[in-house]
Order: C-alpha cells, then sequence, then structure tokens
C-alpha cells in the first residue's frame, strides 16, 4: 500500500513539474513531451509513472496524448476559465435575488393599498 502511495506521491511531482514547465514556456503549444522513458531517466522514476504524471496533465487539458505518439502540449487559448464563470453566474444570481426580494416588498405595498383601497370604496 505505501508503495502505491510513493507512486502516486511521485506521479504528481512529475506532474506538477512539466506543468510548471508548460506554463512557464518551456513548452509551447504543440510541442511534443520527451517520451515516457526519457521523463523516467530525467526524473529518477519507473516509466509507468511517468506515464501516470502526464495522463495527469491530460485530465486537467494541459497535454493531448494519440495513440502511439507523444504527448503535446494543447492549445487552451479557447478554454473557457470555469472559475471565472461560476464567480460571475454566483454573483448575477445574487444580484437577482437582491432585486426579487425589493421586488417582492414593492409588491407587498402595492396589495397593501389595493386592499386599503377596496376597503374604502365598498359600501
Amino acid at each position: 500500500m505505501a508503495e502505491t502511495e510513493d507512486k502516486a506521491v511521485a506521479s504528481q511531482r512529475v506532474a506538477d513539474d512539466l506543468r510548471a514547465r508548460i506554463e512557464s514556456g518551456e513548452f509551447k503549444v504543440g510541442d511534443a513531451l520527451p517520451t515516457r522513458r526519457d521523463l523516467a531517466a530525467e526524473y529518477g522514476v519507473a516509466p509507468n509513472t511517468a506515464t501516470v504524471a502526464v495522463r495527469l496533465l491530460q485530465d486537467v487539458g494541459l497535454v493531448t496524448i494519440q495513440r502511439n505518439a507523444k504527448a503535446r502540449v494543447r492549445d487552451r487559448s479557447a478554454d473557457v476559465d470555469t472559475s471565472a464563470l461560476l464567480r460571475a453566474t454566483g454573483e448575477e444570481v445574487s444580484a437577482l435575488k437582491v432585486e426579487l426580494a425589493q421586488a417582492a416588498e414593492r409588491l407587498a405595498e402595492v396589495e397593501k393599498t389595493l386592499a386599503e383601497l377596496a376597503r374604502r370604496t365598498t359600501p
């Protein structure tokens, strides 16, 4: 069990370093990452650990992996920033809740006024 955890930590460490290298521009969009054997040698890990690290990068959209080809840095320029979109949507929902509460208060006032007018005009 501890060996599995060590492999998971090692693959995450390799993935984190590769991510930093991609984000720094060392690997540009379209560039191929080193082979899994080269990564294994560079980071002192097993080839399968290097493979897992590259798959972690694929899972977060940093690279694409095609069968029998090297992993390549993916163009993310068209990706939607989901956290910013979620934040903006949440802010919009909050603003709408405030407006709805204000409209409900105004409606209650209008209904109260109508009830009072109806009471006055009813013989």
